[in-house]
């Protein structure tokens, strides 16, 4: 069972667990239907180069303040670079983040923040770490979209998509339609 999301600064939007949970809740209904094992994968898309989106979060204060929080500044945020590629920089907005919020939190989730968010480390890592730390003792596995770039296991699915052309645009036309009909959005780059 796959799910995934984009790299999100402080473990991203609630809704990055919700569908980590859906899939775990998935995982264990069709072990139990199929009477086999079933794996729960989560797909971590740090290839994306959305900065605004991946290095900043919303936070609600108990008080019902809502703050915006930074991985860094919003020039840096502009910039065209992966989630993979981008480190966590000492003296940064980052770690100003985690001071403001620091009083808010439960004091073993502060030190989970602090050691996945670190200087030198990757966005994507840091992310990973901490979707680890919450949901790694459920089972689910964690792929990086980065590195199975890097390890080349694309290649074999876009190969496969590139011989039975006809196949895969028969497949998006038939998912285009499902989609259209209750009125869902399509967006064809």
């Amino acid at each position: 069972v796959v799910t995934g999301q984009q790299v999100g600064f402080l473990g991203g939007a609630l809704y990055t667990l919700l569908k980590a949970v859906a899939a775990l809740a998935l995982t264990q209904q069709l072990r139990q239907q199929l009477a086999r094992p079933v794996v729960p994968i989560f797909w971590v898309e740090d290839n994306d180069s959305d900065g605004r989106e991946a290095g900043s979060i919303a936070w609600w204060t108990p008080e019902g303040e809502l703050l915006e929080l930074q991985a860094t500044s919003d020039a840096e945020l502009r910039q065209p670079i992966s989630s993979s590629a981008r480190l966590f920089r000492a003296g940064d907005t980052w770690q100003e983040a985690l001071r403001r919020i620091a009083a808010h939190l439960p004091h073993e989730l502060l030190q989970r923040l602090q050691q996945a968010y670190r200087p030198q480390r990757s966005w994507s890592s840091a992310f990973v770490s901490l979707l680890q730390w919450v949901l790694g003792d459920s089972g689910m596995l964690f792929l990086q979209a980065s590195q199975a770039r890097r390890l080349g296991l694309f290649a074999p699915v876009l190969t496969r998509a590139l011989e039975a052309e006809a196949e895969v645009t028969i497949a998006l036309q038939t998912a285009t339609a499902w989609l259209q009909e209750p009125g869902y959005p399509i967006s064809l780059i």
